[in-house]
């Protein structure tokens, strides 16, 4: 990922500087600040997938006995079904994540926890598991 954020900042960098605007500091860093747009939409439409793919795998690997592929095609499906929920848990989640970093980070000692209960639940919820 880092990679392709590399390269694509880089590339715009040295086509700002080969196309002949390295007299114009100004447009060059004009051309970088494109580059670090455009290498966060590509670093965001890469991760999205992934962190939806990855969000139940775990649980259905440890209580569905679940393949690890079928699980992730299985969690990446249920998050498709389920878009508008997991977009408003991720905002609510970036926000407390913040309010969370004020006392020097020490409520990430409550918040981790508490989102990783959420996830289970959430998992319960979507899967229909009943608590033995």
């Amino acid at each position: 990922m880092g990679l392709v954020i590399f390269l694509v900042v880089g590339g715009a960098i040295g086509l700002g500087t080969l196309g002949g605007l390295a007299d114009r500091p100004s447009l060059v860093l004009g051309s970088a600040m494109v580059g670090f747009l455009f290498s966060g939409l590509i670093g965001m439409a890469l991760t999205v997938p992934i962190a939806m793919a990855t969000w139940f795998a775990p649980a259905l690997v440890i209580f569905n006995n679940m393949p690890a592929w079928d699980a992730m095609k299985a969690s990446f499906k249920a998050c498709l079904n389920n878009m508008l929920p997991y977009l408003l848990y991720g905002i609510v989640a970036l926000v407390l994540a913040g309010l969370a970093m004020i006392p020097f980070g020490l409520g990430m000692l409550v918040l981790m926890p508490t989102l990783m209960a959420s996830v289970y639940t959430g998992y319960r919820d979507i899967f229909k598991q009943r608590v033995a």
